[in-house]
């Protein structure tokens, strides 16, 4: 998450969002405190690895199941020149990293200005863009269920592969797609009824939530609320 808390107010601030959870940010590489990581104990194991003024590399170790993964997570300065080092703290992670891997947050640029990008030189060039474009639009959503399958974690092993040649930047795009179409298609297979559900629990919630502004008292639109956006994270 982007803060702007102050470093002297980091510790209640962190309090004040959630009872039980354990947190760090990187106000030690940045005064504003750009990034702050949240989670539970009882159910993560979080080291710190890596701490910049762009980044937080984690080793996450899941309490119920033992499966170790790495998340880095990303809030890039606007400008390209300041970028440049964060492009080279995720390929040293990434030259270190041996298992799953997320990297995620805010890059502050698109794929055109660091050159990851594909170009098409054939008489369907332009249905080739409207497509990608298409695809570029699609929200990806990821829900905890999917881990239940049984092959779940052939899938996303599978899915990280990629023959795609470039910089480590275009790999790991590369290796996201296809993860992404691997996870979709189990989605698809197996769980579109639940991806519908967390679609209607969502419209039901922003209706509630719009209710709620025009009559911000109302104890039974609140409790409608709560049980909505429980039924949604459910």
């Amino acid at each position: 998450m982007e803060t702007k808390v102050k470093r002297a107010k980091a510790q209640q601030a962190a309090l004040n969002l959630y009872n039980d959870w354990s947190f760090t940010t990187n106000l030690i590489q940045h005064p504003g405190g750009r990034i702050w990581v949240l989670w539970k104990p009882s159910v993560y194991g979080v080291s710190i690895i890596k701490v910049t003024d762009q980044l937080i590399h984690c080793e996450v170790l899941h309490m119920g199941t033992g499966r170790k993964f790495w998340v880095t997570i990303v809030f890039a300065y606007n400008d390209m020149a300041l970028r440049r080092p964060l492009w080279q703290d995720i390929k040293e992670v990434y030259d270190k990293i041996n298992g799953l891997w997320a990297v995620m947050g805010d890059f502050n640029c698109d794929l055109k200005s660091s050159r990851a990008f594909y170009t098409w030189n054939n008489k369907q060039e332009e249905q080739h863009r409207e497509e990608g474009n298409k695809k570029q639009n699609r929200v990806f959503i990821y829900f905890n269920i999917w881990s239940q399958a049984p092959d779940f974690r052939e899938r996303v092993v599978n899915g990280w592969k990629t023959k795609r040649r470039g910089t480590k930047m275009y790999e790991l795009v590369g290796k996201l797609d296809n993860l992404k179409s691997a996870l979709r298609k189990l989605n698809k297979e197996k769980f579109c009824k639940v991806e519908r559900k967390a679609e209607d629990a969502m419209k039901e919630l922003k209706a509630c939530q719009k209710k709620i502004q025009q009559d911000p008292r109302n104890k039974e639109l609140l409790k409608m609320e709560r049980l909505i956006s429980e039924d949604y994270n459910n």
